[in-house]
């Protein structure tokens, strides 16, 4: 009797340890599925925010200007929407650190009223934004075009 308790408990374990390995074979949950859970989270000013962003798009034709000035050559399509997208990001990163500013600014002036409208940026916000996104990246463009080796034009950067 005794062999046979021991051997029912070493099934056991074998078991449990079969169902953990099956508890980590699951798969993780799929991108729609991760969207949808933060979809569900989400308060209504960020539900706000995020459908203006998915519907803002930047003007292509004026990036694609600007691309080929710097890079002094026609940009493809695909480099295009690229450069769109990653544009996007960096203007939504500005936008959020300018609101960001903007609280402080009413905060330290007291402006109660104001903190519970939706008061527009204003350029100091911006410019404040900016100021503060060269401080934590550590990058300040210069503003005179710099030269690169070899044979090409000397404009690399303005």
């Amino acid at each position: 009797d005794e062999e046979s308790e021991g051997s029912t408990d070493c099934e056991s374990e074998k078991l449990s340890d079969d169902s953990e390995v099956d508890a980590t074979d699951e798969e993780p949950p799929s991108k729609e599925e991760l969207t949808k859970l933060l979809m569900e989270n989400l308060d209504k000013d960020q539900m706000d925010r995020y459908e203006a962003y998915r519907r803002t798009q930047l003007n292509k034709p004026g990036i694609k200007k600007i691309a080929t000035s710097i890079f002094g050559q026609n940009i493809p399509p695909n480099f295009l929407t690229v450069l769109s997208g990653i544009s996007k990001v960096f203007v939504g990163e500005i936008v959020e650190k300018a609101k960001d500013v903007q609280k402080r600014y009413e905060k330290a002036a007291l402006v109660e009223a104001n903190l519970k409208k939706k008061a527009p940026l204003r350029p100091e916000h911006i410019r404040e934004a900016w100021r503060l996104y060269q401080l934590e990246n550590g990058t300040t463009p210069s503003v005179a075009w710099r030269s690169q080796g070899g044979d090409g034009d000397g404009m690399f950067f303005r």
